[in-house]
């Protein structure tokens, strides 16, 4: 049963997927995330077979959603409520749906994405100004923030492969 439980653990650790997040407005939308461990094997079996998992937020949108840099080295000095950026959302493993890969074939100039912000991290709606070496890399302009930034693939999201 340990050996069965540790398959379990390394096929869960760093599994790609979708994960529910609760907006502030009520609202439950899916992001891509990756899950980081297995959740509550400490404590005392009872009717609740309920699998739950930890994961993070592969493109987050808001500093909530953010991964704490400090939290994953155990450095972080506030728990989840006191640190302004994330510690992982605990969900169900029955909640998770599958991952969704961009699909570039989206991409065209002057089509929308997320993009990943140089001075924040955050990921950003933004315009496709340009388009490099079929899909090398973008330029793109962040309506909101004002600036136009050139990125490499990782870090665009066409519009389209999302729902944000």
């Amino acid at each position: 049963e340990e050996e069965e439980e540790e398959e379990v653990e390394d096929v869960l650790n760093g599994m790609k997927c979708q994960a529910p997040i609760q907006e502030s407005w009520g609202a439950v939308n899916y992001h891509n995330a990756m899950v980081v461990c297995r959740e509550g094997e400490d404590e005392p079996e009872g009717d609740d077979d309920v699998i739950r998992v930890r994961v993070l937020f592969t493109h987050p949108t808001y500093n909530a959603m953010k991964p704490c840099p400090y939290f994953m080295d155990g450095r972080c000095r506030f728990d989840q409520d006191g640190c302004r950026f994330s510690h992982g959302r605990v969900v169900e493993l029955s909640q998770l749906q599958p991952f969704q890969e961009p699909d570039f074939s989206l991409a065209h100039i002057g089509g929308s994405c997320l993009a990943r912000h140089s001075s924040d991290g955050l990921w950003h709606k933004a315009v496709i100004s340009s388009i490099e070496n079929l899909y090398d890399s973008f330029t793109v302009h962040f309506t909101a923030l004002n600036s136009t930034e050139q990125l490499q693939p990782d870090a665009v999201l066409p519009i389209g492969t999302y729902t944000y």
